[in-house]
C-alpha cells in the first residue's frame, strides 16, 4: 500500500489522496502518523521497563505461568510467600500488568518466558 487515509476523512480528501497515490506519491494521514508515533513510544517504554526484570523475577514469572501459587513458588525458590508477593508487585509494575494472568500473557508476548 502506498497510501493510508482515516475513514473519518471527507470525500474530497479521499479523492485528493487517491490522485496523489496514483501519481506515484506515498500518502499517510497525519493523524495516523501521530497515533503510530505515540504507540511506538509507549511500546518502547514498556519494553525498556521489562528489560529491567531480574533473574529472580523471571523465575517467579515462569513458575506463575505453570500455575503455581505464591506458596508453591516460595517453597520451590526457598523464599517466603511475602517475598514472592513483592516480586509479583515489581513484575506487575514493570510489565504494566494488573494481575497474574496479564503478567504471564505480557511476558509470553515479549518472550521473556516460555
Amino acid at each position: 500500500a502506498r497510501g493510508y487515509v482515516l475513514k473519518a476523512r471527507d470525500a474530497e480528501h479521499l479523492i485528493q489522496t487517491v490522485r496523489l497515490v496514483a501519481g506515484g506519491n506515498m500518502v499517510i494521514d497525519p493523524q495516523l502518523v501521530v497515533a503510530l508515533a505515540e504507540e511506538l513510544s509507549t511500546a518502547k517504554e514498556r519494553d525498556r521497563r521489562a528489560e529491567t526484570l531480574t533473574a529472580r523475577e523471571i523465575e517467579v514469572l515462569q513458575l506463575l505461568a505453570f500455575g503455581h501459587t505464591n506458596r508453591d513458588i516460595a517453597e520451590r525458590l526457598y523464599i517466603s510467600p511475602d517475598t514472592v508477593k513483592t516480586h509479583l508487585e515489581h513484575i506487575f509494575e514493570k510489565l504494566g500488568a494488573s494481575d497474574r494472568t496479564a503478567a504471564v500473557a505480557e511476558a509470553l508476548r515479549r518472550r521473556l518466558i516460555e
